[in-house]
């Protein structure tokens, strides 16, 4: 077989061995923190955290819902409306739902309800009581928006101020787990009612976060400022905390070299690795010690009309590209390469997935016994965002070394949208996807691919999501005891990639970011990308 590293200095032109000469400079690890290279004198970080001043966060890209749960499927808007917006519960780096708003819960598998206990003493944003009404119809809400999340709840039922029962059609394992997404986030119903409903809710988050919403200038910047009456004693201690969209990398990281910004998330491994090299004391490295998103090829299997509605196809498709290379060559050793919907060291992995190794010329035999001898003609669509456009020319290469001649097609984010959620056609092509990690992971996987999951229902007609796959999940989300909830996952990934070639995973990726020294305890990207700390964040003086 040929040498990995050749064959993609091949595919991407030189680009590869740029990259892999500076793999010594910056490796990733289960720590949170990468140590800076230390000054002469380092100097002491206070005792106490200190009040007042602004957060510049910088990222590439900017939301597109801040303030309706119903419609905020993303996770990059929850990381953004988090600002703003609590959730009943949260989910720690083990995936252990912890309370928030809601204190407390009871399930009762005999009456097939879950009450939850309500924190008291806390206001929304626009002075209006967080209680058990709200509650009620925030879930409600949420319901009615015909998402997945909380299909079991038929009823809510308000025992008293701060105390809500939730009514299942059956027992369901996810449905606190659920509440830490967008299913838990809980608005104002009365600054929703006033001001014209789920349009206006979408551009104006009103929560009972630590920070009250300013503004949105979509794709240039989001201003919050500090909410006196939050609930937590003391807290927030910033004034104010700026969101800064630069969607180009490089000026981002030039605005942070300036000092115009304090934080950049979500940035490379490779400009992680130049700051590394410079920081000299003056900034943090984090690395996220989960990874944040799985890449993989989406293919519009159900199209029978295309070449890869046929299983040998997707199976031919995936030996042809070599995942171990790319993820070396892009992930400058901070991502793992895939072979199912989990990645190494989480429960949701199994170990006896056997997967499609790089073998070219398994996946020319493959590919002759589909009737496609000469290969055929595709397209790799993809957002025009890192590292998107780089990996798929790496595939187009490989794919073009089996016969199959592939253009490659880097959309802006509305197009990729339209597509994404079923609205437009597309058909004999291969979607470069990311699913985002969350500590839920089983649950993400059931809201993507169960009965009601999303990309069941939004590509329904394009992409195959067998039969025998949506039951063993929803299996899986009604049976209580965590072992037989484990052999199930473990099923399902076998059988998505050992027996459908479902969807064609490549690696997984970890976050980083950098901020200055000055800046304590915000939290972003230290275990998960959308978990962050802005009630604890400040600024030392």
């Amino acid at each position: 077989m040929k040498n990995r590293t050749i064959m993609l200095k091949l595919i991407c032109l030189g680009v590869v061995l740029c990259l892999l000469a500076s793999l010594p400079i910056f490796g990733c690890s289960p720590s949170k923190q990468v140590p800076s290279p230390a000054p002469e004198s380092t100097p002491t970080k206070p005792s106490e955290p200190q009040y007042g001043g602004t957060l510049r966060i910088s990222r590439i890209g900017d939301a597109v819902v801040l303030g309706n749960p119903p419609t905020l499927s993303r996770h990059l808007c929850r990381m953004f409306a988090r600002t703003a917006i609590e959730n009943l519960v949260y989910l720690d780096e083990t995936g252990t739902p912890v309370p928030w708003l809601a204190t407390g819960w009871q399930v009762d598998p005999n009456a097939k309800t879950i009450t939850l206990t309500l924190r008291e003493g806390v206001k929304f944003h626009d002075g209006t009581d967080f209680n058990a009404e709200a509650v009620k119809w925030n879930i409600e809400q949420y319901i009615a928006g015909g998402r997945p999340e909380l299909a079991k709840v038929t009823s809510v039922v308000v025992i008293d101020n701060y105390t809500v029962r939730l009514n299942l059609s059956e027992n369901n394992s996810l449905i606190i787990p659920n509440l830490s997404t967008s299913a838990g986030m809980i608005i104002s119903p009365t600054a929703y009612q006033k001001n014209g409903g789920k349009e206006w809710a979408e551009a104006n988050p009103i929560g009972t976060g630590p920070f009250k919403f300013v503004s949105w200038e979509r794709d240039v910047k989001q201003v919050y400022e500090r909410f006196d009456d939050y609930w937590q004693e003391g807290k927030p201690y910033l004034d104010r905390i700026e969101w800064i969209i630069i969607a180009d990398p490089m000026v981002q990281a030039a605005a942070f070299r300036k000092g115009d910004v304090d934080v950049i998330v979500d940035i490379t491994p490779k400009e992680a690795s130049t700051l590394q090299t410079e920081a000299r004391g003056d900034y943090k490295i984090t690395t996220t010690s989960m990874p944040t998103h799985l890449w993989g090829l989406q293919l519009d299997s159900a199209n029978p009309n295309s070449p890869y509605s046929d299983l040998r196809v997707r199976q031919a498709v995936w030996h042809a590209f070599d995942s171990e290379a790319i993820t070396d060559a892009f992930g400058y050793g901070c991502w793992k390469p895939l072979n199912q919907k989990a990645a190494p060291g989480s429960w949701t992995y199994n170990p006896d997935v056997k997967g499609y190794p790089y073998n070219p010329e398994k996946a020319k035999q493959l590919l002759s016994e589909a009737g496609y001898s000469d290969g055929f003609k595709t397209k790799i669509i993809g957002l025009n965002l890192p590292p998107n456009p780089e990996v798929m020319v790496a595939v187009q290469g490989y794919l073009r070394e089996v016969g199959i001649e592939a253009e490659v097609e880097a959309m802006e984010r509305g197009r990729f949208d339209e597509l994404m959620v079923g609205g437009a056609h597309w058909e004999n092509a291969l979607m470069l996807v990311s699913a985002s990690v969350v500590p839920d992971e089983f649950g993400l996987i059931h809201r993507l691919y169960g009965p009601q999951g999303v990309v069941t229902k939004r590509q329904a007609g394009r992409v195959l999501i067998p039969d025998e796959i949506q039951d063993i999940l929803e299996k899986a989300a009604t049976t209580s005891d965590s072992d037989s909830v484990k052999k199930l996952i473990h099923q399902f990934q076998q059988m998505a990639t050992d027996k459908y070639a479902v969807q064609l995973w490549i690696f997984a990726t970890t976050g980083a970011a950098a901020r200055y020294a000055r800046v304590h305890d915000d939290g972003l990207y230290e275990v998960v990308f959308t978990h962050w700390t802005p009630q604890d964040a400040w600024i030392e003086k």
